[in-house]
């Protein structure tokens, strides 16, 4: 996905894309659902599955110096894994890595050819099933919008 705001910081999403459900929307018309109202309705009613997401979140990738990505990082790790992008060098900062590893943010350490992991952190997000299912479901539908409007769908 491309760059885009989100939690705050500049983040890239890293998503798993269901192509027959992409296909099915796209061919119905069924753009995304931006209205958290709908969902939530849709969650506790139990008909969220009749418009099922075309896309799973699998992490957030901030590219931000720590300092700042450690505030973004904190708000979407509840979603899903939460990974901070450092140039190297300089790297991470020992009290910048000892605060990510604490609070089970990856910080991969990279270069213009090659990445590395610097800290492991959590593999999952901090929440069960990545947070509250509506607040979950307005990003994934959020991020189809932006694909899509960025004409960077995958072809189905």
């Amino acid at each position: 996905m491309p760059l885009a705001r989100i939690a705050d910081g500049l983040v890239a999403a890293v998503v798993t894309w269901n192509l027959p459900v992409l296909h099915d929307r796209l061919r119905d018309g069924q753009g995304p659902v931006l209205y958290r109202s709908v969902l939530q309705d849709r969650i506790v009613s139990g008909r969220d599955h009749l418009v099922p997401s075309p896309l799973w979140i699998e992490a957030f990738i901030t590219v931000e110096p720590l300092p700042k990505a450690t505030g973004t990082l904190a708000r979407l790790a509840g979603m899903n894994r939460a990974i901070a992008a450092v140039p190297q060098p300089p790297g991470a900062r020992v009290w910048d890595a000892f605060a990510c590893d604490y609070y089970g943010f990856t910080v991969a350490e990279v270069t213009a050819t090659s990445a590395e992991v610097a800290i492991q952190g959590l593999r999952e997000g901090k929440a069960p099933g990545g947070g509250i299912a509506h607040h979950r479901r307005l990003r994934e539908e959020q991020l189809f919008d932006l694909a899509a409007r960025m004409n960077v769908l995958p072809n189905s």
